[in-house]
């Protein structure tokens, strides 16, 4: 869209504002000589874009050169600042033009939304059954990795969004000439607080740094945006489709950060546990405040409206009081909803207390009324229904409505947490133990089918006693407590704290098996209540394993090893595919033909095992890794290979991009979203493009061009 003249206007006036209140920090904390060099810099600078010109050439090598390092670094920190101010200026000139596409198009809904979505289903003729079975497919899973790590400390991250907390505060406030002043205050504190604050850590950041900050934004935009995106979902059906609701979690995060040990020594088991831990504090916290909203507002007299004897009964069974909880029922002996929103507080409180850590780490710690999601939820939902059934359903808009949102999508854990390992480092453990226990010498050695075959016996046999093994390898050691931690936490906290167990360079069923067989081991496959504690995705990147894939995976379907595990999870499979490792094995147009392939191979497939799949897509942020506009990336899919479900992983290098800004976020979001319902469209409906022979045939003619023996690298 072409900007007009007053979107230049406003944009350029943000970013005059931003320049004059850093001019003024530079001059405060710097010093006018500083500022005079950095104006310098910048008017030669800008000069040479505009005309190439040897002498601005040489002057600008000239001034840089003089510089000492004390003055080289005070000019680089004004540029620095400089651009990420400016960025924030076009930050909230996107949200700007957001904001005016969604008022020029009301009542329509805003092209590539998930309104826009549904009213394309519905006026293609996708009727109310058909809508039903896309909605109970529908499954989307964005999954955050650390690589590339974000380089901004958390504390310059916060500092920048203050400043575009309060840039959107200009734009979208009517501000007295006194308020607006205090607004321009409030900026130029900021902006003196991000000159004086280091940017770079004075240590290397630890994978626990990149775990808080993926959460960070979980905290400051995902939080609040995810349950707009349900409102919205809502709100769409309900107009198109009155007697279905959306599904109760479908957008969901998870997370690799301190579970993907893939190349990566410094996860270990004790930074998954914290990881976990983190996780879960995040997530408790949020709810807690939530609750603590709930028990300010719902202020509701027992002696004016009805409550449901389940409720009361609730309240009244809770247990032992603590002191604020019976101060509570002093005070308020008839505001039950009160009450009860005040216990659910105090349970939160509780478990976010509790240790974590040494529960998984196998010491004795108290028990917790808050454990899993469904402890959560029910007393949640009973209110909910009490006020429904009480005539009161408005009152849910005051905010338990959204409580209840977030508790089905973050639950107590925030992100669910995905492992990911190297097969050959799994065989090589398993060689190890299988050794020492006597049931097969040489593991490692042998071929993929030999493997399977000793993996297949092993399966079949009891489980043995590992803890008589001694004096194992670091590698084992690490493995076998990494799996005992993972039997504490899903037999305490649910299997909802996990995403799949993934393990990439996977060539064969046998890559999946190994640690199939070590969740065996430790009693999460199946547990004690006879489910699956664990799920497992294979994770197919070269050229070769693509083409195999659908081989692999139907010699895996049919394993009587695997068979069992398939059941127990609905059969329900989880596919995973490279983009950056593929680009560099077979070159990018042919990496992206040979994955287009598989994804279509592999869709047949599990639909001839009646197998429903999951595409996991490993798309990084550059065009080199997959990366490019979410909405075009999923259309783009071969048709039916979606079919409701899709995992994508958000890269280190576009989360900032994406999730910073909540109106950008819930953008993106609603185009992910879009995309996967079109996608989902029953094929009769011709909603997505379906490649025509001839030009399949031009692609496989094209590849057979390319000099195979020496693949074009992307970088």
């Amino acid at each position: 869209m072409a900007m007009t003249r007053e979107k230049q206007e406003r944009l350029s006036e943000d970013i005059h504002l931003l320049g004059d209140i850093l001019g003024h920090v530079i001059r405060r904390q710097a010093g006018i000589e500083i500022f005079e060099l950095e104006e310098r810099i910048r008017a030669l600078a800008k000069a040479r874009r505009v005309e190439a010109d040897p002498a601005v050439d040489r002057r600008l090598t000239t001034v840089v050169g003089q510089l000492d390092p004390a003055e080289a670094e005070l000019v680089a920190r004004s540029f620095t600042t400089y651009f990420e101010l400016v960025n924030l200026a076009e930050e909230q000139h996107r949200v700007r033009v957001l904001r005016e596409r969604e008022r020029d198009a009301h009542p329509q809904p805003v092209p590539e939304s998930v309104s826009d979505a549904v009213a394309t289903l519905h006026r293609a003729g996708v009727d109310e059954f058909e809508m039903r079975q896309l909605l109970n497919r529908l499954r989307i899973d964005l999954v955050f990795t650390a690589h590339p790590t974000q380089a901004k400390r958390r504390t310059v991250l916060a500092k920048l969004r203050r400043i575009a907390a309060a840039l959107t505060d200009l734009d979208v406030r009517d501000l007295l000439p006194a308020e607006r002043a205090a607004l321009v205050e409030r900026l130029t504190a900021e902006v003196t607080l991000l000159w004086v604050t280091d940017r770079s850590r004075t240590t290397r950041p630890t994978v626990t740094d990149e775990v808080r900050t993926g959460l960070f934004y979980f905290d400051n935009t995902l939080w609040d945006v995810l349950p707009a995106i349900y409102d919205d979902m809502t709100d769409a059906l309900a107009q198109y489709y009155p007697a279905l609701r959306p599904p109760d979690n479908f957008l969901t995060f998870a997370s690799w950060i301190g579970g993907d040990r893939d190349g990566n020594p410094n996860v270990t088991t004790d930074v998954t546990i914290e990881t976990l831990r983190l996780h879960r504090g995040l997530a408790l916290e949020k709810h807690r405040v939530n609750t603590r909203r709930l028990d300010r507002s719902l202020s509701i007299s027992d002696d004016l409206a009805p409550v449901s004897d389940e409720l009361a009964t609730a309240v009244r069974a809770y247990g032992e009081l603590n002191a604020h909880l019976a101060y509570l029922r002093d005070r308020y002996p008839n505001e039950t909803y009160r009450l009860h929103a005040a216990q659910l507080g105090a349970d939160l409180a509780e478990a976010s207390a509790g240790d974590m850590v040494g529960r998984l780490r196998g010491k004795p710690v108290p028990a917790l009324r808050m454990r899993r999601m469904e402890n959560l939820l029910e007393p949640l939902t009973l209110m909910d229904r009490s006020l429904r059934d009480g005539g009161m359903a408005d009152i849910t808009h005051v905010g338990l409505d959204r409580s209840l949102t977030q508790a089905r999508v973050f639950g107590l854990h925030a992100a669910r947490l995905d492992l990911r390992q190297y097969s050959e480092y799994n065989t090589a453990v398993l060689d190890e133990l299988l050794g020492r226990l006597d049931w097969c010498i040489g593991f490692g050695a042998l071929d993929g089918p030999g493997r399977a075959a000793v993996l297949s016996d092993a399966l079949a046999r009891p489980a043995p006693d590992l803890t008589t093994l001694d004096n194992l390898s670091p590698e084992t050691s690490e493995t076998l407590d990494l799996f005992r931690v993972l039997k504490r936490a899903v037999d305490y906290y649910g299997p909802e704290l996990f995403g799949p167990y993934i393990v990439s360079m996977t060539h064969g069923p046998e890559d999946i098996l190994a640690p199939l067989l070590l969740a065996r081991w430790h009693g999460l496959s199946p547990g004690e209540d006879g489910t699956e504690g664990l799920r497992f995705a294979p994770l197919f990147e070269t050229r070769d394993d693509l083409r195999a894939a659908p081989d692999i995976m139907a010699a895996l379907f049919a394993h009587p090893g695997y068979a069992p595990h398939l059941e127990r999870v609905g059969r329900r499979q989880t596919i995973m595919i490279g983009y950056s490792d593929s680009n560099k094995d077979a070159g990018y147009l042919a990496a992206n033909w040979e994955l287009y392939q598989a994804q279509e191979a592999l869709a047949d497939g599990c639909r001839a095992h009646n197998v429903v799949m999951t595409l996991f897509h490993g798309r990084g942020g550059t065009i080199a890794r997959g990366g490019g506009p979410a909405n075009r990336a999923i259309l783009a899919q071969p048709p039916s290979s979606v079919a409701g479900r899709i995992r994508i992983t958000e890269q280190g290098e576009v989360i900032s991009d994406r999730y910073s800004h909540p109106a950008i976020a819930a953008r993106h979001l609603q185009q992910v979203v879009h995309a996967v319902l079109i996608a989902s469209a029953p094929e009769h409906y011709r909603l997505q493009v379906r490649p025509l022979p001839e030009w399949t045939a031009a692609m496989d003619e094209l590849l057979s061009l390319i000099h195979i023996s020496e693949p074009t690298r992307p970088y």
